[in-house]
């Protein structure tokens, strides 16, 4: 099947840990996921779904690849999402404090990721974090 980049925003809240589990738990209700037990029915949790062997190989192609915060410092790794730093999200966006009109239409904002990780970037408004947007890389 290949990998897939995905992306989404969610709302800021400044735990970034709470915003990636809150938006892990929407995609997984959302079924918004590669499952490829097409006939069989669904896992009713997170943990049920990385039990099953074909998710642990081939993962999800979504955010449920990922499962770990880890510091604007750290070196990406499997299923960790890390912000980028101010110097970082300037270098992507033109600005260190990026906007949703900042990031309209940008296919792929950070192009430089590791395969099973993330990235995130807080997007403001009226100079305020509003929002994250996070992509990643994800899936064999």
């Amino acid at each position: 099947m290949g990998a897939s980049v995905w992306d989404y925003r969610t709302p800021y809240t400044p735990d970034l840990a709470e915003a990636l589990g809150t938006l892990r738990q929407q995609v997984f209700a959302a079924n918004d996921y590669y499952w490829s037990g097409d006939d069989e029915e669904r896992p009713g949790s997170i943990d049920e779904l990385w039990e099953d062997e074909d998710v642990q190989e081939e993962g999800t192609h979504s955010i449920l690849d990922i499962n770990a915060v880890i510091g604007e410092n750290d070196r990406d790794d499997y299923g960790t999402l890390r912000l980028l730093t101010p110097t970082e999200t300037a270098a992507v966006f033109g600005t260190p404090e990026p906007t949703a009109a900042d990031v309209a239409g940008l296919e792929s904002p950070y192009d430089d990721r590791p395969r099973w990780s993330g990235h995130a970037a807080i997007l403001y408004a009226d100079g305020k974090p509003a929002e994250y947007l996070i992509w990643g890389h994800s899936g064999d």
